[in-house]
């Protein structure tokens, strides 16, 4: 299925991203979810009616703040396994600031059947789904796109890191030395490091004054961004 061969009500009508498989997992999640959350409400009454014990009172108002937290979690995770949205509305989710409603965006455009034509959303769709190796095997500008990843916290990094490296492609060094510093606090710099030596076949260790010296003074990247 393509987006650009529907237009106006087709477009709008159609929906997607529900299954039946999501139907089955979803009822599951909202009724634990619920009992879990019932459960909390019943604490809380506890809580409230036996005050000759302040420690168990203080307990069982813990525990029933902690079950209203799961079970909303619970219920909110099952909820989303009902969602539908329009076919173009999917398409825009692609690009949305959270990563966890691009990727919901990518998979329900994949069981649709959709395929991306336009260059941005061959771009966006990647992107959305973390397949960088797809991205890749774009060139250069696939690779702008990966690097643009690296400040998205909510994206498991070291798998786009081991794509960089594996590229070897120029462009991605001087977002990964800017990275370097950032990614200590993450537990991935030495990820980026390796990416980094992978790509260059130079060793600075973690100096990001020693590599962005080497990179002003040896490297030339084309910035021209050929089109899809």
């Amino acid at each position: 299925m393509n987006v650009e061969k529907y237009s106006g009500e087709e477009q709008s009508s159609h929906r997607i991203g529900r299954t039946a498989s999501g139907i089955v997992i979803g009822s599951c999640g909202c009724l634990i979810g619920g009992l879990i959350f019932v459960r909390g409400f019943f604490m809380l009454l506890d809580a409230i009616l036996n005050r000759s014990d302040p420690g168990g009172v203080g307990y069982q108002l813990g525990g029933a703040v902690v079950m209203f937290i799961l079970g909303a979690a619970i219920l909110n995770w099952g909820g989303r396994r009902f969602r539908t949205v329009p076919l173009p509305d999917a398409v825009v989710m692609l690009r949305d600031k959270y990563a966890t409603e691009r990727r919901w965006a990518a998979k329900a455009l994949s069981r649709a059947g959709w395929v991306p034509t336009s260059e941005d959303h061959k771009l966006d769709f990647p992107a959305a789904s973390e397949k960088w190796d797809d991205l890749e095997a774009l060139g250069s500008i696939g690779i702008d796109r990966i690097c643009e990843a690296l400040t998205v916290q909510e994206i498991f990094i070291p798998p786009l890191l081991l794509t960089l490296g594996r590229s070897k492609n120029l462009r991605s060094v001087k977002p990964l030395i800017k990275f370097l510093d950032k990614s200590k606090s993450g537990g991935w710099q030495s990820n980026v490091i390796k990416a980094l030596k992978e790509i260059t076949d130079k060793d600075f260790g973690d100096d990001r004054d020693a590599w962005t010296n080497w990179f002003q003074s040896e490297v030339r990247v084309d910035n021209s961004e050929p089109r899809l």
